[in-house]
């Protein structure tokens, strides 16, 4: 049953030679087939626009959510299963800077396009964004832009301040 077993530091340092090939592997694959999916369900709602910059959007938006819930998912979990020794406040405060990172990249990239669609003035471009800020997406798209900025600046100013480092 436990024949190629070679004792606990050898099966370590093996599983972790071993993940830390297939992290990048993964990590690759993942923003590859993020960016597919992004041209698949967001560029072709609209056949006629095109973005070079759509699939990196979807990526750091994916990746700026998912911290986000992580970090909800840590908040809740310390509260109820006591792990307030392992969470701190420290790392809650990292956590929260990353978070506000990703929100700063994602809302650069969000300009950038809009920057780049606005001043080139092509017809086809120009549609999509003045379709999404005037039309019947309108209500949307400004909730989703005022919850992403209005629910992590208020969620940053409620509460303590930032923690001291000590030492």
């Amino acid at each position: 049953m436990i024949g190629g077993w070679h004792g606990l530091a050898e099966e370590r340092a093996r599983n972790q030679r071993s993940q830390d090939v297939l992290a990048p592997c993964v990590l690759i694959a993942y923003g590859w087939i993020v960016s597919i999916v992004a041209i698949d369900f967001v560029v072709a709602l609209d056949p006629h626009w095109f973005s070079t910059l759509a699939g990196a959007y979807y990526f750091v938006g994916n990746l700026f959510v998912g911290v986000a819930f992580l970090a909800v998912a840590a908040i809740w979990t310390r509260d109820r299963l006591r792990l307030h020794d392992y969470i701190g406040d420290r790392q809650l405060y990292d956590v929260g800077k990353l978070i506000f990172g990703f929100c700063i990249l994602w809302a650069y990239m969000l300009w950038s396009q809009y920057l780049v669609i606005w001043y080139g003035d092509l017809l086809e471009e120009t549609e999509f964004i003045a379709h999404r800020m005037h039309g019947s997406w309108a209500p949307l798209t400004w909730n989703a832009l005022a919850m992403t900025f209005l629910s992590h600046s208020r969620s940053c100013s409620a509460g303590r301040s930032r923690p001291t480092c000590a030492g």
